[in-house]
């Protein structure tokens, strides 16, 4: 079942993520993966800390709408987080994951 993970960042609040659990994600994947160590380590189901600091970075640089009618391509986003810290500061995002079961 996945679960709700609610970050606060300085200046826009709480920012909600769904985070899907490894069952989850290997009901969706086809295949079969035993091999594959990403199935067993998903670095993209969990909020790292560098993750964090970048979205505080785009606010106490581009706060409060300094991104407005900017484009962000965030490459390999797993949760999201600093795409959807750039969107709430007018930017408008395009999330990408090369894993499907991430999605």
């Amino acid at each position: 079942m996945s679960k709700i993970q609610s970050i606060i960042l300085p200046k826009l609040g709480t920012i909600q993520l769904v985070i899907k659990t490894k069952r989850e994600s290997r009901a969706h994947s086809s295949g079969n993966h035993s091999n594959d160590e990403s199935l067993e380590w998903f670095y993209w189901n969990k909020v790292w800390f560098s993750e964090v600091a970048l979205a505080e970075w785009f606010i106490k640089n581009w706060y409060p709408d300094g991104l407005k009618g900017k484009y962000v391509l965030e490459l390999g986003c797993g949760t999201g987080l600093a795409g959807l810290a750039c969107a709430k500061l007018g930017a408008s995002v395009t999330f990408s994951e090369d894993r499907k079961s991430a999605v």
